[in-house]
């Protein structure tokens, strides 16, 4: 039997790998995500981000094809 907080630690850093994965990946791909962002607008910020993750997209998508 796990204590309480077990179960939802375990949840936590799966998903947390799984988005350092996601972001890594955008590293690569995309210069501007891992350039420093101390002085942007955070909607600025989540704009490039969501463009980035589209675009990635769109490049998975095509290389299927």
């Amino acid at each position: 039997d796990q204590p309480p907080g077990e179960e939802f630690a375990k949840q936590k850093e799966a998903r947390r790998k799984y988005v350092e994965r996601a972001f890594g990946v955008l590293q690569v791909q995309f210069a501007i995500v891992s350039r420093p962002a101390q002085g942007w607008k955070h909607h600025n910020l989540n704009n490039i981000m969501k463009f980035c993750i589209i675009l990635h997209n769109m490049i998975v998508e095509g290389k299927r094809d």
